[in-house]
């Protein structure tokens, strides 16, 4: 018996639904493209949340990240940390399998935020230049009044602020997931996903997959997560390095910089690693000691993040339109590489200036002549001491 029914999730009323008695092979509870299935078969405790890669669940094989996803996934993993009904210890979270019901195709866990659908967003208000309305047309096929809002800027960017802080939160709930949450990966893991699989506790992907911290190629700055979570796993020195190329990066380098624990040789044997593991953490330790865990190593860690992620949140409210962020929504919809202008960040440091020499005498010189000076001080000065010493006695 499927039940329909409206769940809140943050400020926002999810449609999800919700299976009584679920046969094998069903979820237990469907958010949008998020289905949550019990792995009983496992032992008490096991869980996997997949996203579908069927346009019936709103989805593709890209699983490409668009508002509705966010808000699905918060939904989801709220539903694992607070629902009374389900005794979950361990959670994988994977994207669907190729198989007959997606004509078995490739899929991937996700190729990050979709542009199309976030255009609407993130090219309002752009000033009235060519190049800015050719990325309007060109990348949504709309005209750029359609995309004007009334309004001053200060309250245009609080709107910006307040959708990263959503989308923030949504990638956050897989951090604060009570239970260990494990991420299988397989395909491509681009921009958004790279902030998805650095939420969970820790990663397993099979050979072929390849990520990339994709956001410095489409003018924007990473801020869901990345920045804040992928240095504490890798160093800080290979997110730098990732974060500033935003180069593909395969999984078997990904596995010796340690972002992945493990690296399988298909999809299908990643994801039933992961569920060995997480087999293992709810049948072998104690639930409380297991979540009584994450909560003492998410306490220094997730702290630092959260405050990460709201100085990145103001930083994009108020610099994410720029021109580079124009040429790259250009060069999308022309299927070709970006060619960025350079614009860049000035310095109002003001330099020091150097100590002024005197005229008519070089550096040199007039550093002799101040020891000098010093040295015959130091001179007058013993030869007063000694008068008076003299006097005394």
């Amino acid at each position: 018996v499927s039940v329909l029914y409206w769940c809140n999730s943050g400020a926002m009323l999810r449609r999800c639904v919700l299976t009584l008695g679920a046969a094998a092979g069903e979820p237990v509870v469907r958010f949008g493209r998020f289905g949550v299935f019990e792995e009983a078969g496992r032992g008490e405790g096991v869980w996997r949340v997949e996203m579908s890669a069927q346009k019936a669940h709103g989805s593709s094989r890209n699983n490409l990240m668009d508002p509705a996803f966010f808000a699905d996934l918060q939904s989801t993993f709220d539903w694992l940390s607070m629902s009374a009904d389900a005794e979950v210890r361990a959670c994988v979270l994977h994207a669907e399998l190729p198989n007959a019901d997606n004509g078995d195709k490739p899929t991937h866990f996700s190729c990050g935020l979709d542009l199309k659908a976030a255009g609407p967003i993130l090219l309002k208000d752009l000033p009235s230049t060519q190049a800015a309305k050719l990325a309007v047309t060109t990348t949504l096929g709309m005209r750029a009044p359609a995309l004007s809002e009334p309004g001053l800027p200060a309250k245009r960017n609080m709107k910006i602020r307040q959708l990263i802080h959503q989308w923030q939160a949504a990638i956050s709930s897989v951090a604060q997931c009570r239970v260990p949450v494990i991420a299988s990966v397989h395909g491509l893991s681009l921009g958004g996903a790279v902030d998805l699989s650095s939420a969970c506790d820790f990663r397993f992907a099979s050979k072929e997959s390849v990520l990339s911290i994709k956001e410095a190629h489409v003018g924007i700055v990473a801020d869901l997560g990345s920045l804040q979570r992928v240095g504490r796993i890798v160093g800080e020195g290979t997110l730098r390095e990732w974060t500033y190329t935003a180069r593909n990066v395969d999984a078997a380098e990904a596995e010796r910089r340690l972002f992945y624990n493990k690296v399988l040789d298909s999809p299908e044997r990643c994801l039933e690693h992961a569920l060995s593991v997480a087999t293992e953490i709810a049948t072998a330790a104690s639930p409380m000691a297991v979540q009584g865990s994450k909560y003492v190593l998410n306490y220094a860690s997730e702290a630092e993040a959260q405050k990460g992620l709201e100085h990145v949140k103001l930083w994009n409210s108020a610099f994410l339109k720029s021109d580079d962020l124009v040429e790259a929504a250009v060069a999308f919809a022309q299927k070709r590489p970006p060619r960025f202008e350079g614009e860049r960040i000035v310095d109002q440091r003001k330099p020091l200036k150097p100590a002024k020499a005197k005229k008519g005498s070089s550096s040199s010189s007039s550093a002799a002549a101040e020891s000098s000076g010093s040295s015959k001080k130091k001179e007058k000065a013993a030869a007063v001491d000694e008068d008076a010493s003299g006097k005394k006695a």
